[in-house]
């Protein structure tokens, strides 16, 4: 206490008020940021104040937050403290400060968990910075930083918008001035610490942290990296060759050090879907550089993908039912092993790789997949309220109003991809939240009947029918489509969208092809 003590009075005799200091502070409240995850990245907190804005920044919020004193503070006031500030070195004072947190006596208030060590180590995640200012009624400050974890590390000030998860009073009312004076400074060098690493550390996602995966690189001494293909929230994708086959396939990494991983889920369901006709062959899988990975077959674009390059949006009826009656069988399957997907979407859709394989569609990423079945093959009880699930343009009525999803509510999502597939958008399109629900809610029999083939009419009534613990009917489904597809004439040969005149011709000639164009055949007699 008292070593940290002379280091804040050190700071006050340089000129800052000890007053307003600590009168910063005093109505602040701040989320508890116990959260931040570490490895090994440090950051030259000196450098901070020579090369960057971050130490200005903030610097200007403290006098916008004492809204009374300084809401009409001169910009050549702020310069002056600015320049005052830099020339009492106050940075090697924060650089210090993180190795005298832990003899303070605020472990009754519960900052142990949010200590830094005196390596400030981030994960190079892409962290959003905000920064809100309002010098009218309400003057505030509000720094937003978040990780793709989900987890978010969020420093407020008490303003008028929320809601806070876990709020901590900082200080308490009853602290001393000293008191307040460690509490102030223990919170000041770990805003600014976390600042600085904001801004020292690229602007990148969470699977940018792969990106040692290099072209050139050989995977357990038998995949070569040969480009990588893309990356999303819980790691990347990238194009490899197997040295002994020399087949062409893609490896899906994660960071080994996830809390959870999303990639051994995603491993165990293609284990038990393997021999699938919708569903990527999976042929290894381990952990490489401190990454779990997993080697599969390469495929090609996605559904959405593939839609958004057609002239109008939307794909032709004979195309989007081809579509829907694949993804209708993938996701039997996915069901029939316990399962149920609930993020069903023309994303997580896309066609095989190569001209061979363009015809035929393939259900992925099944990082939401839940099992809906107990070990006696029973569907479990629902949760009261698990929360919600999946994307809100496609998800059930059930999963807005937060509850726990079965095999219907994939069909749901799967009826509303196959809708915005054959119109290019939905209704609901652009809605939030408790409109968007009150737009499906009304969504009727008349008004699929304007998007669709009449024949799913039935498809829609059906659905209607079920409840979480029900079977779909999937042959009645699949029956359904078929009608359609043959009262409209079209033909099993015709060419999908994505398609081109001598892709067709080509296929004509494979006797692969014609393996797919069999099991199309049978979909669809």
């Amino acid at each position: 206490m008292t070593s940290a003590l002379r280091h804040t009075n050190g700071l006050y005799e340089e000129g800052i008020d000890r007053y307003d200091f600590i009168e910063f502070y005093r109505n602040i409240d701040f989320i508890d940021i116990c959260n931040v995850t570490y490895c090994d990245y440090e950051v030259n907190i000196m450098e901070l104040v020579s090369n960057s804005e971050a130490f200005e920044i903030f610097l200007i919020s403290y006098f916008c937050l004492n809204r009374n004193k300084y809401a009409n503070i001169k910009k050549k006031k702020v310069d002056e403290l600015y320049d005052k500030l830099k020339g009492i070195n106050i940075m090697q004072q924060f650089a210090e400060h993180s190795r005298m947190t832990r003899q303070l006596s605020i472990a009754k208030r519960n900052y142990d968990k949010a200590i830094i060590d005196d390596k400030f180590r981030v994960l190079k995640f892409r962290f959003g910075i905000a920064f809100a200012f309002y010098i009218t009624m309400v003057v505030i400050i509000c720094w937003i930083l978040y990780n793709y974890y989900g987890r978010a590390i969020l420093i407020f000030p008490k303003t008028w918008f929320g809601p806070f998860n876990r709020v901590l009073s900082f200080p308490a009312v009853s602290d001393t001035a000293e008191e307040v004076g460690v509490s102030a400074f223990f919170m000041l060098g770990l805003t600014l610490r976390v600042i600085a690493a904001t801004v020292t550390t690229p602007f990148t996602s969470e699977s940018d942290s792969l990106s040692f995966l290099e072209e050139g690189m050989l995977l357990k001494d038998q995949w070569l990296i040969l480009e990588k293909l893309g990356s999303g929230n819980f790691g990347a994708v990238y194009k490899c060759e197997d040295q002994s086959t020399k087949e062409i396939v893609a490896v899906k990494a994660e960071d080994a050090n996830r809390d959870e991983s999303a990639l051994a889920l995603e491993i165990h369901i293609l284990k038990l879907l393997q021999g699938g006709k919708h569903i990527c062959q999976l042929y290894s899988y381990g952990t490489c550089f401190g990454l779990h990975f997993m080697i599969i077959s390469l495929l090609g674009k996605s559904v959405w993908e593939l839609q958004t390059e057609t002239p109008d949006g939307q794909f032709s009826i004979s195309t989007y039912l081809r579509i829907s009656v694949q993804s209708l069988h993938a996701l039997e399957a996915l069901h029939s092993v316990g399962y149920v997907h609930r993020d069903v979407k023309t994303d997580n859709l896309t066609i095989g790789y190569g001209e061979v394989e363009q015809r035929r569609i393939y259900l992925i990423d099944f990082g939401l997949a839940k099992r809906y079945t107990d070990e006696n093959g029973n569907v479990r009880q629902p949760r009261r309220k698990p929360g919600f699930r999946g994307t809100s343009t496609y998800a059930s009525i059930s999963a807005h109003k937060q509850k726990e999803l079965g095999r219907v509510d994939d069909l749901w999502s799967w009826l509303y991809t196959t809708m915005e597939m054959a119109s290019g958008h939905l209704p609901w399109n652009g809605l939030k939240k408790k409109k968007l629900l009150e737009a499906k809610i009304t969504f009727g029999v008349e008004d699929i009947c304007q998007v669709l083939p009449i024949e799913f009419k039935e498809i829609f009534l059906h659905l209607l029918s079920l409840t979480y613990y029900d079977c779909p009917n999937y042959d009645f489904i699949s029956k359904m489509i078929q009608n359609a597809f043959k009262r409209l004439g079209y033909c099993k040969s015709d060419p999908y969208d994505w398609e081109t005149a001598a892709d067709v011709k080509q296929s004509e000639l494979n006797t692969e092809s014609e393996v797919n164009r069999d099991e199309e055949k049978q979909l669809l007699s």
